[in-house]
């Protein structure tokens, strides 16, 4: 049981990377410009493990861990990632920084709120939710293109150069393969685990999902959040959570319904509902009033994301 998650997570993060790695190498041998190249890393690449395991979940008939794993993973996001990257160092939240992708937040939010309430996300929910996320991404594609289009060019290519891909596009090919393999593999075994987990320790599949999938999943949030506060660069770990949210409801949430009809009535509790909401409401009026996350904050929001975890694993 704990081997297949910890198999399973170790598998999906080192597949993703190399997924990630052989995705830029062919689309630097298709001739795609490296600002797309940058955007779609940042995007996508932290969110694969997300993706991946919610729809193997749903093609696995435990809706609840596809669910729970986007709902905890919004509240992680907020409550846990930004907590400690405040702690390591303030993140400022301004109103211009914030007001395109706080708004597409709210979006996002309001439609995973909408699809819970209803119940049932069918192929056309899930449908309209990509439209959504493809409009988010060529919208903001085009607004950073004409607002810094060098700066922001040159941080894609850094990024991109970043992640090292391979020069031949054959190694490319191999590693998108390879890695697309070890993700699939890895969220199966990660399923596989927390099913058993729910199961020996009396849980729903929904409370792992919250929890125990929705950190794993997370970790590459956690991870790049913490390295741009160390740097100094708290802009890109607000873009960052920012982004992956908006993701992981519209694009994950979407997908999987598209693929696998998602059933959620009664998955979730009024108190997981308030926390899905509630953090992204405090995150908005953080942004709005120009004040920063730091330590105090910082571990009030780690606080706040470890007692709701307590109380939702215990009672």
């Amino acid at each position: 049981m704990f081997w297949l998650i910890g198999g399973g997570l170790l598998a999906l993060g080192f597949g993703a990377d190399l997924l990630v790695r052989g995705a830029v190498a062919i689309a630097r041998r298709l001739g795609v410009s490296e600002l797309a190249v940058g955007l779609v890393f940042v995007g996508f690449g932290t969110s694969v493990p997300e993706f991946v395991t919610s729809v193997s979940a749903a093609f696995r008939d435990a809706p609840g861990i596809a669910i729970g794993n986007v709902i905890g993973s919004n509240i992680a996001n907020i409550l846990l990632v930004l907590g400690v990257a405040g702690l390591v160092r303030p993140v400022h939240l301004g109103v211009e920084s914030f007001r395109r992708d706080g708004q597409a937040l709210v979006l996002a939010t309001g439609c995973g709120l909408f699809a819970v309430l209803y119940g049932d996300l069918s192929w056309f929910e899930g449908a309209i939710f990509l439209i959504l996320l493809l409009i988010y991404s060529v919208a903001t594609y085009h607004a950073e293109k004409r607002r810094n289009g060098t700066a922001l060019t040159v941080r894609a290519h850094q990024v991109a150069r970043a992640i090292a891909p391979p020069e031949r596009p054959i190694y490319g090919v191999v590693m998108f393969v390879g890695g697309l393999i070890l993700v699939v593999g890895g969220a199966a075994f990660f399923v596989d685990g927390a099913i058993a987990l729910a199961r020996v320790m009396h849980l729903s599949e929904t409370v792992i999902g919250l929890t125990i999938v929705s950190v794993g999943t997370s970790l590459p949030e956690l991870a790049t959040s913490v390295i741009a506060a160390v740097r100094g660069r708290s802009e890109l770990a607000l873009g960052n959570v920012l982004g992956s949210n908006v993701f992981n409801v519209l694009g994950i949430l979407g997908a999987t319904a598209i693929v696998a009809p998602l059933h959620i009535t009664g998955a979730l509790t009024p108190l997981d509902l308030s926390m899905f909401v509630g953090s992204a409401l405090v995150l908005t009026l953080f942004a709005w009033g120009n004040r920063n996350i730091g330590r105090f904050a910082g571990a009030c929001f780690l606080g706040t994301w470890g007692c709701y975890v307590f109380v939702r694993v215990m009672f």
